[in-house]
Parts: structure tokens; sequence; C-alpha cells
């Protein structure tokens, strides 16, 4: 009778045992896996749009603009990650028109070391994921408890009518979505407000930036 008795309860303790080994890992990778956080560093003065000169391809008239925000990843988790990818999503005119309205995800593209005009001063920022003069590694590995920051360029160029050209509000903002990826595929977005600023106006904020984007005449994406 024991026998019988032992026999039906230890497969039973050790199904329950090993759900509840189950649970106490699944619940530790919760605890400490990485958890990115992504937000703008002062968006009123280093998130901007920048309307580029036109110019002709394929005997079409294109349209180019230039996004530029400076922000900053920090690691919540308890596991070091590194940030792989950071694309900026934009809607174009025709939102209202679900047929031909389609989000349009923008890469970053690389640009020369940010150096902001302060007064008499130079603050230098660091080009996100970009090995640079005054910044030695390209890493984008975020430990810990800790944060990384740099600015990152992403450009849009359409043709055809204004309904493809970027969504602006009433004071000629742009509203887009800053979405970062980790290693693991793991997504994380706020939301970016870009104020419109001209060429002339962004060569005297960042002049290494500025003049590389007024120069940027075979750019197209």
């Amino acid at each position: 009778m024991w026998k019988l008795i032992i026999d039906n309860i230890l497969p039973a303790a050790a199904l329950i045992l090993s759900v509840v080994n189950g649970l106490i890992l699944f619940s530790n990778y919760l605890r400490d896996k990485p958890r990115l956080v992504v937000t703008p560093v002062h968006p009123e003065i280093y998130q901007c749009w920048v309307r580029l000169k036109d110019i002709q391809a394929d005997e079409k008239t294109v349209r180019r603009y230039a996004f530029l925000s400076y922000f900053g990843v920090a690691n919540r988790g308890l596991r070091d990650v590194s940030v792989d990818e950071w694309r900026l999503h934009i809607q174009n005119r025709l939102f209202l028109n679900k047929r031909w309205y389609k989000k349009k995800e923008l890469k970053p593209y690389n640009i020369p070391e940010p150096q902001c005009v302060i007064g008499e001063h130079v603050k230098l920022i660091r080009a996100f994921g970009q090995l640079t003069q005054n910044f030695q590694s390209a890493s984008n590995m975020v430990k810990s408890g800790d944060s990384i920051s740099g600015m990152a360029c992403w450009m849009y160029s359409v043709w055809g009518g204004e309904g493809w050209s970027p969504k602006t509000d009433k004071n000629n903002n742009i509203s887009a979505n800053l979405v970062i990826s980790n290693v693991f595929g793991k997504k994380s977005k706020c939301k970016a407000v870009f104020h419109e600023v001209t060429i002339e106006r962004l060569k005297k904020m960042i002049p290494t930036v500025g003049e590389y984007l007024e120069n940027s005449d075979d750019f197209l994406c």
C-alpha cells in the first residue's frame, strides 16, 4: 500500500517541483532583463529638422529633409546590453487617407562629430554609434544602472505631391517616434517632436553638422 502511494506521489511531487523551479527562473529573468529607456536631451535646442535644397534625380524634383536629435539611453535592468538599432518613424501628410498612408522608417546616417557653439564655448557631443576624433569608442553598450547619450541624424527624401512630405502641425513641428532596439530585438520608444530650423541657423548652432548637410547634394533615401 505504501509503495503504491509513494509511486503515485513522487511523480506528482517532481512535476510540482519542476514547475516551481521554472517559475523561479522565469521571475529571475523578468527581474534581471535589461530595460532600456530612451529620452531626448534638451529637445527644445537639439531636436530639430531642416529642409535641404532640392535636387534633380531621374527628371524629378526631390525634396529632402534632415532630422537631428540628441538623446540618451538608460538601462534600468540588472543586465548589461548593447543598443543595436536607432530608427525614426515619421508620418506623411496623407495620414487621413488609409489607402495611401504609410509610416516611414528612417535609418541613421553618419555625421561629423557634433560641436555645438554655446556663447564663447564649444560643446562636444558624441555622434551616436560612431567613432570620432574626441570619442574613441563606437560601442553602444549600456551597463546596468548606467546610461549613454549621443546625437543622430536621419534623412528623408521624397518627390511628387506635398502629401508625401512629412506631416507638420500648425507650428511647423514634425512629430515622430524614436525607436531603439537592443541586440536581442527588444524595442523601446519615445515621442520626439522636431522644430524647424534653417540650414543657416543650424550652421551657427552646430557648424560641423550644418556644413556637412548643406553640401550633401548626393544624398537620397
